[in-house]
């Protein structure tokens, strides 16, 4: 096979597994997404070890040099995956947040978090899946008002306006929804 063709490949699996961890936009985490990452894990290292074995036997045999691409995809491939995995908590990890909410309806951990360019995730969890839905806000006086979001999701868990509270909590203008109160940057 070509060395090329055997590169492409090597970048599709680590591309296919840590994309998983790296969004641009409102996304689900779920079961899929891990039995991916782990498929596309073991497929790169499949390969990988395919490669190794070869460059081993052209090294012993034929005095041939190993090729350290692989190996330098490897290691990327890791520090990406290890990146993700720790860091799978955050929405993204490029954006500092200014606010972090937590629902305080019993039984919950929906969150919201907002951001200095007007832009706020929600992260609402269901049984499977953990959902993070994207949006837009703008603060008007004392009155937070989101939009642009996928309301069928949000609006189970969160309202569309919110009044700064004192205690830097969000209460709801609707009666339907619960109180946000900020949760600490940890």
């Amino acid at each position: 096979m070509n060395r090329k063709f055997i590169y492409f490949i090597l970048c599709f699996f680590l591309f296919l597994g840590v994309k998983q961890y790296f969004h641009f936009s409102s996304y689900s985490i779920g079961i899929t997404q891990g039995i991916i990452v782990v498929f596309s894990f073991l497929l790169f290292f499949i390969v990988f070890f395919t490669l190794l074995i070869k460059d081993l036997y052209y090294l012993i045999k034929f005095n041939k040099r190993i090729d350290y691409i692989p190996s330098i995809l490897l290691g990327l491939f890791i520090v990406l995956l290890v990146y993700g995995v720790s860091n799978v908590d955050k929405p993204f990890l490029w954006k500092k947040e200014f606010y972090k909410g937590k629902n305080i309806y019993y039984g919950t951990d929906d969150k919201i978090y907002l951001y200095k360019d007007g832009t706020c995730v929600f992260e609402i969890k269901e049984i499977e899946n953990n959902n993070i839905i994207c949006g837009k806000f703008k603060v008007i006086k004392d009155t937070l008002t989101f939009s642009e979001f996928d309301s069928v999701l949000v609006n189970k868990s969160f309202g569309t306006q919110y009044f700064f509270g004192k205690d830097s909590s969000l209460i709801s203008l609707d009666d339907k929804y619960m109180q946000i109160v900020k949760i600490n940057n940890n």
